[in-house]
């Protein structure tokens, strides 16, 4: 008598796990409830009791090999229905679901094949409750798993570890673990949803190295390590460079003078800020002499930019006394990549002037952020501003000889400008005592 089936429910993959299995043995077992009816060919349930089955799944709807073979096994039927738990008997393996796009399921009933097979539904891949375990095939180890209530999805190393961790109940957050034996968590990307995306990098011990904040502003948003940046790394950033000399008191000779020299080196194209700084005093008797010198910063020695003459005069009516004062000039340039020698120049056109403290310092910009107008070196009648040579820093033997130079010249002019005082204090005395001599007068005049 032929027999047919009539599927009275869909089919659908649970998980029968006992707590005790699942935490103690971490075992999950795959099975898909079966519920059909049996009849003859006339419609008329088969006679109540037990029937012979058999079940099989194959990838293609007729012909083929069976990827999956249960039974036979004995079911009891009642009133034509039956119930069974594919799977039960025969484990259900992963790859079968994973591997394949389409199943489908054959049925023998008393040995005799029922027809059509079965389309299993989309049910069987997608439901799965309690979270899912990938296992490895060759020692049953857990690689990938789900935790539904975590929202959370990791991978695992051959060691049992975790590795990768995807999860987020309230944002997205990627964790990766370094695979020792503490496995901290290294690396962390997250999409926070108040201060915007965020990239951690930790050492080997769990603590944060790198961090950048993509909601946070200025410098909120990057944190390094103290040393993390150098030279090397950004060939652009800014730099400094300075001289000073405080020592040795300098004359001014009549001449474009150096009062201090440096250079720089700068690793790209840009701007050179020189700052220059020096003590000076003077002499001065009122009604003898102006007293005139200027001064500037160059990048050509013996000669100063157009713009750089910042002078200092004390005009013949001045009233005699010691005069002390600080001038301070700059001028930017530009420069290419390299060596670059900038000066402190000075320079006397009248009277005599002592410098003492000098200082010259550098600053590198590799960038402008508005218009510049360099500062150009002027063109001098006897040497062109494009001739104007280009010097090293001085060395140790230039030093001291500028310094033994320097300490002549001063001994040379305190020397010269005692006797000018000497002299004058005569005249004063003189006159004094000529003053004192007519008031002695005119009051014996008087009497």
């Amino acid at each position: 008598m032929r027999r047919s089936i009539l599927l009275t429910a869909l089919l659908a993959m649970v998980i029968l796990a006992t707590a005790s299995l699942a935490v103690a043995q971490d075992i999950i077992e795959y099975e898909i409830s079966f519920q059909g009816r049996l009849t003859d060919n006339a419609g008329i349930p088969v006679a109540d009791g037990p029937h012979s089955f058999a079940f099989r799944i194959f990838n293609v709807p007729a012909g083929g090999s069976a990827l999956w073979t249960e039974g036979p096994i004995s079911i009891s039927t009642a009133g034509g229905l039956f119930n069974h738990q594919l799977g039960s008997l025969t484990v259900l393996p992963q790859t079968l679901f994973q591997d394949h796009d389409a199943l489908y399921l054959e049925i023998v009933v008393d040995g005799e094949t029922q027809a059509p097979r079965t389309s299993l539904v989309s049910t069987p891949f997608t439901r799965v409750a309690g979270g899912l375990k990938v296992r490895r095939t060759t020692n049953d180890t857990v690689v990938i798993r789900t935790i539904p209530d975590a929202h959370q999805l990791s991978t695992y190393g051959s060691d049992g570890k975790e590795q990768i961790r995807l999860w987020g109940p309230s944002y997205g957050e990627i964790m990766l673990h370094e695979g020792d034996l503490t496995n901290d968590v290294t690396a962390r990307l997250a999409a926070n949803n108040s201060s915007g995306g965020e990239l951690e990098l930790r050492d080997n011990n769990g603590s944060t190295v790198i961090d950048l904040y993509g909601g946070l502003p200025g410098d909120a948003s990057v944190f390094f390590p103290n040393n993390a940046i150098n030279a090397l790394e950004i060939k652009d950033e800014p730099g400094v460079a300075s001289d000073i000399e405080g020592l040795n008191v300098l004359g001014l000779d009549g001449s474009y003078q150096t009062l201090l020299s440096r250079s720089i080196t700068t690793p790209a194209d840009g701007f050179v800020l020189a700052i220059g700084t020096v003590g000076m005093y003077m002499l001065h008797f009122s009604g003898t002499e102006n007293k005139w010198a200027e001064f500037g910063v160059s990048d050509a020695a013996g000669s100063l930019p157009a713009n750089q003459e910042m002078e200092v005069a004390f005009p013949l009516s001045a009233p005699s006394g010691l005069y002390k004062q600080t001038v301070t000039v700059h001028g930017l340039f530009s420069v290419a990549a390299g060596l670059s020698t900038f000066y402190l120049v000075g320079h006397k056109r009248e009277g005599d002037f002592a410098i003492y403290d000098r200082q010259l310092s550098l600053i590198y910009f590799p960038t402008s952020y508005g218009t510049v107008e360099p500062t150009i070196v002027e063109a001098k009648p006897d040497r062109p501003a494009e001739q104007a040579p280009k010097v090293s820093v001085l060395t140790a033997a230039n030093l001291a000889a500028e310094q033994a130079e320097a300490k002549t010249f001063n001994a040379e002019r305190i020397a010269r400008e005692l006797t000018q005082v000497r002299s004058e204090m005569e005249v004063l005395k003189r006159e004094m005592r000529e003053q004192r001599n007519q008031n002695q007068q005119g009051i014996e005049n008087e009497n």
